[in-house]
């Protein structure tokens, strides 16, 4: 990178985004793991043998961490697009005015993603539906 290139970016304080990013990653490893980690004790699965095993209690293990690293990673951006993509696009479609008093169920819930993305959109209210987990 070119002097002229890192200055501008010093100016705009690049390195400090970076590091913030860093940290954020660092967060959600420690997130993952913690998920993982209660997966593990709350299905009384053996850490060491859950990679190829096809049980019941190993498959939701795979399944939550699927989910996450689906809804809030990088990487899951292009399978969450076409899941989540028409759903903003309609409620981008609702008129200013109306977005306020507009209320969407949100089916299921996942990981909270989609109930994020609609937030964000500083519009309208989400109703989670979380499905219970039948032990």
């Amino acid at each position: 990178m070119s002097l002229e290139h890192r200055g501008i970016g010093e100016k705009l304080r690049y390195p400090a985004k970076l590091d913030k990013f860093a940290a954020a990653e660092l967060a959600n490893g420690a997130v993952t793991d913690a998920i993982a980690g209660l997966a593990i004790r709350e299905r009384e699965i053996n850490a060491s043998t859950v990679q190829g095993r096809t049980d019941g209690s190993s498959f939701r293990v795979r399944e939550v961490l699927q989910h996450w690293v689906r809804d809030w990673s990088e990487e899951g951006l292009e399978e969450r697009g076409p899941l989540f993509g028409p759903i903003l696009d309609v409620l981008r479609n609702v008129a200013p005015e109306r977005r306020m008093t507009t209320r969407v169920l949100v089916p299921g819930a996942g990981m909270g993603r989609l109930a994020w993305d609609i937030s964000e959109m500083g519009e309208p209210k989400c109703l989670l539906n979380h499905r219970r987990a039948r032990g």
